[in-house]
């Protein structure tokens, strides 16, 4: 089953539905022109001069390559240590349909290129692997696209979910220890998450391409997990909407997300402030 016809079943179950869908909570969307021309103005560059740019072809200068560095930050497309993440940068460019190896091709060409420029060279090191998507991946496109929550965001959005939940300490303590699928308020806290990061929509349902992003990871993206997600759809047609996505998460997301983990870590980390008497969040030390 295709994501038009699990679109479908969503809007069909949620049809008597009074909530608003559509609405900003904590979602991001971003294109590569808006985050290159966001950049430029931090780096005091002018319009003209990034469409004079785009028409060289990004030539090989440190204003260019400062420029593609933060543009790819900014869509959370890129890490210094890990190079550029293509589940992310991807979005930035349209492979040609019978062009079957763009995706080799390009890691290919990005590994030989960060092999040989020297690690503490950042600027260089993302130009030569912008380029390497430039020239081998697909045409570039001004196409916006949901930009991933970074660990400090995720951290942000469950003190947030904690807060409007108002979450007393004894289910932190629970989190903490683990014990977290079948805690009563668990249902609530990934809804309210997963609504207010862009995973879940109350129109359109879960929304698989925003976790592979987010994530990713490939199986979010299979045909088993779309027909999976597509069969609870149905199956919980007449459940409210926490119900359905806690039920969605069990049987399909669970062996895929490290959302548990999070949470536990978050729980343990929130437990130790406390424990510390700090009065702001500590600092997150942990992975998503």
């Amino acid at each position: 089953m295709n994501r038009i016809v699990l679109l479908v079943l969503i809007s069909l179950c949620s049809a008597s539905t009074v909530l608003a869908d559509g609405l900003p909570h904590y979602i991001a969307e971003n294109s590569f022109d808006i985050s290159l021309r966001v950049c430029a103005e931090y780096f005091l560059v002018s319009n003209e001069t990034i469409d004079g740019y785009y028409q060289q072809g990004f030539p090989e200068i440190e204003e260019v390559k400062q420029l593609l560095r933060c543009a790819m930050i900014n869509l959370g497309a890129y890490d210094d240590t890990f190079g550029p993440l293509e589940y992310v940068l991807g979005n930035v460019f349209k492979p040609c349909p019978s062009d079957t190896e763009y995706a080799e091709r390009t890691r290919s060409c990005v590994k030989k290129a960060l092999d040989s420029i020297c690690p503490s060279d950042v600027f260089s090191r993302a130009y030569a692997s912008f380029m390497c998507y430039y020239r081998g991946y697909g045409n570039l496109i001004t196409d916006e696209f949901f930009i991933p929550n970074s660990l400090l965001e995720l951290t942000q959005m469950m003190l947030f979910v904690q807060s409007s939940l108002n979450l007393p300490d004894e289910v932190l303590v629970q989190y903490s220890q683990g014990n977290i699928l079948n805690e009563p308020n668990f249902p609530n806290v990934l809804y309210v998450w997963a609504v207010r990061g862009g995973y879940f929509s109350v129109d359109e349902g879960i929304q698989l391409e925003n976790l592979y992003i987010q994530y990713g990871i490939p199986g979010l993206l299979s045909q088993e997990t779309r027909q999976c997600a597509a069969d609870v759809a149905q199956a919980n047609c007449n459940l409210d909407l926490v119900t359905l996505l806690y039920n969605m998460y069990v049987t399909c997301l669970r062996p895929l997300l490290p959302f548990e983990s999070f949470v536990q870590t978050f729980a343990v980390e929130q437990l130790k402030c406390k424990t510390c008497g700090a009065v702001q969040p500590a600092k997150p030390s942990y992975t998503y």
